[in-house]
């Protein structure tokens, strides 16, 4: 699956995107996003498992003021990979970019998670963000997390940061003590896990879409 999008000047869009496919299926997918001027591209993808699943967005933010946010929410699977990868070009002056991904990890299960930000000369005053966040049901998940900033010019403000931890086991006592079976509790605290991403939605419409199920 191929999408090319064209940002004109002063113009926005908000790309929702949820996959939830047979866990045998493979699912392999580019965005291609130019952005001009005073532009907003705003991406919200949510994902379930499936035997394959690659999601790469290449976005070029081409003049002054430009803007994108990426918000990525995904759950691994047993015996199933996903990869995100983004490449965010800066490729002019006061440009921003914003980059937030988090993922709950099954057991035997395998997620990669590539992100680049590229800053061009003569893009000052650009901003670029990024940041990632698992969540590990089980030790036998594997990760592959790799942050990437390239800048080849002065006075600009990125960052890049990847976190990882397990259920918290105060929390699952808690729902547990309250007469929650143990996986439905585990099901409540990896939804509030995912929630920081889908509440970014102002869309009731969609949001519930993404939620349920």
């Amino acid at each position: 699956i191929v999408n090319e999008i064209y940002l004109d000047a002063s113009s926005k869009l908000n790309h929702y995107k949820k996959l939830d496919e047979s866990i045998n299926s493979y699912h392999i997918a580019l965005n291609s996003v130019k952005i001009k001027s005073n532009a907003l591209y705003n991406q919200f993808y949510y994902s379930k498992a499936c035997k394959l699943n690659r999601n790469e967005n290449i976005i070029n933010l081409e003049q002054i003021d430009s803007q994108a946010n990426i918000y990525t929410a995904y759950k691994t699977k047993t015996g199933c990979l996903t990869d995100i990868t983004t490449n965010i070009n800066h490729k002019d002056k006061n440009t921003i970019s914003n980059q937030i991904a988090k993922c709950v990890l099954d057991k035997d299960s395998h997620a990669v998670f590539q992100g680049k930000i590229h800053i061009a000369p003569n893009s000052e005053k650009s901003t670029g963000n990024q940041l990632h966040k698992a969540l590990y049901l089980d030790d036998s998940a594997t990760l592959n997390c790799k942050p990437e900033l390239e800048i080849y010019t002065d006075d600009v403000k990125c960052s890049h940061g990847a976190s990882c931890g397990e259920i918290n086991a105060e929390q699952l006592f808690y729902l547990t003590s309250r007469g929650i079976d143990k996986q439905t509790a585990i099901k409540i605290l990896t939804n509030a896990h995912l929630e920081e991403i889908l509440s970014l939605i102002e869309d009731e419409n969609i949001k519930n879409i993404f939620i349920n199920n």
